[in-house]
């Protein structure tokens, strides 16, 4: 099983890496400018330090892996779902009704979204706030897929992207030392 999870993975990260980096240079360049020149008018650094280069990687793998997301959540669809709302609260993890990789899936999904926003700003660092994004995050995928018909609204869905993305903030939490490149 985790063989056929490490191949969807890859088949989906390849299928949409081409059209996902050109965003991510895009996001890097103009996050780099934005950042560069934040940090020369507030003084905070010389216009090229190293914060505003990793702030600015970050931004663009960030940009890239929302590009993924998208694709896999949306693009990837066919528009045939019927309007189903499944809020039963862990029916996914009854392997009889649902093939159980779509769980594993569905919570490594959010944990690079966890890791970035952790490395990002501060404001992630909140545990609240982070649980709050990764709910609203996962909400927003659950109503478009409903509303557009490319997929179920599906509660345990939300519960396990929220997961994936709070074992990210946790990893994170436990790895923080201060003084950290990511501060």
């Amino acid at each position: 099983m985790f063989e056929i999870i490490k191949q969807d993975i890859l088949n989906y990260f390849f299928m949409y890496i081409g059209q996902g980096s050109r965003l991510a240079v895009a996001a890097f360049f103009l996050s780099f400018l934005v950042l560069g020149c934040y940090a020369r008018v507030y003084g905070e650094g010389r216009f090229f330090g190293y914060r505003v280069w990793f702030k600015a990687s970050v931004m663009a793998l960030l940009t890239l892996y929302l590009y993924i997301v998208i694709g896999i959540t949306l693009l990837s669809r066919i528009g045939s779902f019927k309007r189903h709302v499944n809020l039963r609260l862990f029916s996914s993890f009854d392997s009889t009704l649902v093939d159980p990789r779509y769980v594993y899936e569905n919570l490594l999904l959010f944990v690079p979204f966890g890791f970035l926003l952790y490395l990002l700003a501060d404001l992630f660092r909140n545990a609240w706030v982070m649980f709050l994004t990764g709910f609203l995050c996962s909400l927003a995928i659950e109503a478009v897929q409903y509303v557009t018909g490319l997929g179920c609204f599906i509660l345990d869905d939300i519960l396990t992207n929220m997961a994936g993305m709070m074992a990210a903030y946790l990893v994170c939490r436990i790895c923080d030392r201060r003084g950290g490149p990511y501060d």
